[in-house]
């Protein structure tokens, strides 16, 4: 068990939170998906003396693939192994569906462990700490990494370079220290926001893209248009589809924001088509200018932050 946590005190939550990654003995993954097999990869190369614990469906419990990522796999309900899982464990990562991180929360922050998550909207699950009472121990998390794909893509170079935002407005500093530790040795980059701003920036950079490059790919279909198809309509479209339980809960959960970012989607490209309708371009050509500055201010700062 790991000795620094024997109660769901705060005072025990920040003693494990100062140690040194290397002294902790138990990390415990609740979803042993894409993220949390691939953070469990990670994990393995880099500490390979930290006992790993995974928590997943029952139906998932036979998958060879679980048992080369964690010492344990446990049965989500198996309550009695989970509480001891969780109570052993200096910190607990929940990568669940989004519509689900709640109701696991409530269950690891009574055991006095930091938890911290991977949902990718966090107002709502920063509100579900909050009302636990336990909300100094929880680190709002989200890697951006994944790109929606399933368990055969998980790898331990998954989030090296990529950007982990974290949502620390309610957490301890000594939480807060021990997840950014973490996601540092695992090769991402903290990135701190409150949770609204979160939540309106992924809107922007992956819930509307999402269904954006789902419409396309279907309106290339509609208008028998994919015969023509080429790089620029590829690329474009790389990220349509998507698992829906996992979208109905992202979309569920930060529908104000993404139908903000489609609405001012759809202004821009609305003046783009009434300019090419009166027979001009400059605005159209305006906003490929304005995507290139910016896609190389991007890219600049990307390669500069790596």
């Amino acid at each position: 068990m790991g000795g620094m946590v024997t109660t769901g005190s705060s005072e025990s939550a920040s003693l494990c939170a100062s140690a040194p990654l290397e002294a902790w003995s138990q990390l415990c993954i609740v979803g042993l998906g894409l993220i949390g097999g691939s953070l469990a990869c990670a994990l393995r190369a880099r500490l390979p003396g930290l006992r790993l614990v995974g928590i997943e469906r029952e139906q998932s419990l036979h998958n060879p693939l679980l048992a080369s990522l964690v010492d344990e796999v446990i049965a989500e309900q198996d309550e009695a192994a989970v509480q001891r899982a969780f109570h052993g464990s200096e910190l607990i990562c929940v990568a669940t569906p989004v519509a689900t991180i709640a109701g696991w929360l409530e269950r690891a922050l009574a055991q006095g462990s930091v938890v911290t998550d991977c949902g990718s909207s966090k107002r709502t699950i920063s509100a579900a700490a909050l009302a636990s009472g336990h909300a100094a121990r929880f680190v709002p998390g989200h890697p951006m990494a994944g790109a929606g794909a399933d368990r055969s893509a998980l790898t331990a170079g998954l989030f090296e370079g990529r950007p982990w935002v974290l949502c620390p407005e309610q957490c301890q500093p000594e939480a807060l220290a021990a997840v950014a530790r973490l996601v540092t040795l695992i090769g991402a980059r903290p990135v701190r926001m409150t949770a609204a701003a979160h939540d309106r920036a992924v809107a922007v950079t992956s819930h509307a893209p999402r269904l954006v490059a789902s419409v396309l790919m279907a309106l290339g279909e509609q208008q028998q248009a994919l015969e023509a198809a080429g790089p620029a309509f590829e690329r474009i479209t790389r990220g349509a589809g998507g698992s829906l339980e996992m979208w109905r809960d992202v979309l569920d959960s930060n529908a104000d924001e993404v139908a903000r970012a489609l609405r001012l989607l759809i202004g821009e490209l609305e003046q783009c088509a009434s300019e090419l309708e009166q027979g001009r371009v400059e605005r159209n050509l305006a906003a490929l200018a304005a995507g290139e500055r910016a896609r190389e201010a991007f890219d600049a700062k990307r390669r500069s932050a790596g």
